[in-house]
């Protein structure tokens, strides 16, 4: 009776020995078949940081008409209304304005850039194509709603001011279109006033037939 008790006692012992086994080496090889599989699996790329120097380089591309460029960088995340340290607050968005780059500067309004974020001076990227006399930029501007009054914050000129002194008739004639106050005045200096001082006789009959007194 004794040595069948002990008998029972140690075939027990032995099934849950094997059992145990069996499952620490199944448990060691689903292991080692994680980390097989997991070595298969392609790391994961480096993301890219927006550095300064990144979107620098969006700054950059849209000054020089890189539309390709611009829509690649765009696409990796980089800030579109940073502006380099020292360049008086000048975004991609204005530096294109500035330089007429039409392409560059849809693409930039598409990716919902701030249209009216203006450099140290005020100056808006719609005022500094008016300037320069891009209507095309200008044209795309007003048609995605930039502020067609704000002004300069150092001498209140607008971009309707701006273009009257400069002389750029069909400039002026797109903002008068798009509603620009015809009286808003930099200092005493109305629009009206300023494009008859300068004798663009075209333009002050522009303003007049708008009502600009």
């Amino acid at each position: 009776m004794y040595l069948r008790s002990v008998l029972r006692i140690k075939t027990t012992s032995h099934i849950f020995y094997n059992v145990a086994k069996a499952e620490n080496e199944f448990a060691v090889k689903d292991v080692q078949e994680t980390q097989v599989n997991a070595s298969n699996v392609p790391p994961s790329p480096p993301r890219k940081m927006h550095s300064p120097a990144n979107s620098s380089a969006l700054v950059d591309a849209a000054d020089r008409g890189d539309a390709n460029k611009v829509l690649e960088l765009l696409a990796e995340g980089m800030d579109i209304n940073y502006s380099k340290e020292g360049d008086e607050g000048r975004t991609a968005l204005y530096k294109a304005a500035w330089e007429g780059h039409l392409d560059v500067v849809q693409a930039l309004v598409t990716a919902k850039a701030d249209l009216n974020k203006a450099n140290t001076d005020g100056c808006t990227p719609l005022l500094i194509a008016a300037y320069n006399g891009h209507l095309n930029v200008v044209q795309a501007l007003v048609a995605a709603e930039a502020d067609v009054d704000k002004a300069k914050t150092d001498d209140g000129r607008t971009p309707l001011w701006t273009a009257a002194y400069e002389g750029h008739l069909d400039v002026v004639q797109a903002l008068v279109a798009a509603k620009a106050d015809v009286n808003k005045a930099a200092g005493e200096w109305t629009p009206l006033r300023i494009a008859t001082q300068n004798n663009h006789t075209s333009i002050v009959a522009c303003l007049k037939s708008a009502g600009a007194k």
